[in-house]
């Protein structure tokens, strides 16, 4: 039973990666964490409330078979577009704020992700930056839809010779092989402008959120497997269990 274990268990780990290997995972996630220095949101002409000192989590997601790559390894990994540039936007991103319902920006109006790790160490900083875009203006059914978001994150270690380089490669997914440090400069800026507007009545609503950060803790995930690897993986374990079952029935009637 357990050869038989085995066997199905290795035919199903090598169909698996036969068939996933041409898929490669494109899709990394990269946040900080941290508290706004400074920001504020009003919403339908109600009090404006003051953000300032309050945590948040800003989530990017880069999908690099987006837009266009010009990377120039191993130093520099750069990915961008957007429909201003004629392609699909390869950077959206995900801001939640403590006591706020978190607000997504696509990156579909302009979007990029770039991360330089200089070479040798020490030669100059090494940097991140990214960058998630969306704006429309439309008009549906005598009803007005104005929506602008705007997304920077900018990471600059500025003292790379006294501290070593922050980054340990340019993949969107490393983590940093050092914590931040004082010396290193981080800016973080969004706004979140949605005004709808009935043409009819002339009656308005409006959200209105923006936000400062001057430091936070970085955060890699790994890379996010596509839906096609994550379909072949179940298929693989689909087949694994057909496998026992057929050997379990063939057995049983050959006792019978």
């Amino acid at each position: 039973m357990r050869r038989t274990f085995r066997t199905a268990v290795a035919a199903s780990a090598g169909l698996t990666l036969f068939l996933a290997a041409p898929t490669q995972a494109t899709i990394f996630s990269i946040a900080w964490i941290g508290t706004l220095d400074s920001g504020n949101t009003t919403q339908d002409a109600g009090p404006t409330i003051d953000l300032a000192g309050r945590p948040f989590e800003i989530v990017f997601s880069i999908d690099d078979s987006k837009g266009t790559d010009t990377s120039t390894p191993p130093s520099f990994a750069s990915v961008s577009g957007g429909t201003i540039f004629g392609t699909s936007g390869p950077v959206s991103a995900v801001v939640s704020i403590d006591g706020l319902a978190p607000f997504s920006i696509s990156g579909e109006t302009s979007s990029f992700a770039t991360r330089t790790d200089e070479e040798p160490p020490g030669a100059s900083a090494d940097s991140a930056n990214f960058l998630s875009n969306e704006a429309y203006d439309v008009t549906e059914s005598d009803v007005r839809h104005f929506h602008f978001g705007d997304l920077f994150a900018q990471l600059v270690e500025t003292n790379p010779a006294d501290f070593g380089t922050l980054f340990d490669s340019t993949a969107y997914d490393a983590l940093p092989i050092r914590a931040l440090l004082p010396g290193d400069n981080l800016q973080i800026n969004f706004v979140w402008n949605d005004i709808v507007t009935d043409l009819v009545s002339g009656t308005t609503s409006q959200l209105f959120i923006e936000g400062v950060a001057s430091s936070a803790t970085l955060v890699a995930p790994a890379a996010v497997p596509e839906p096609a690897s994550w379909a072949l993986m179940i298929g693989g374990f689909a087949f694994a269990g057909a496998v026992l079952r057929r050997r379990a029935t063939i057995r049983s009637l050959s006792y019978a």
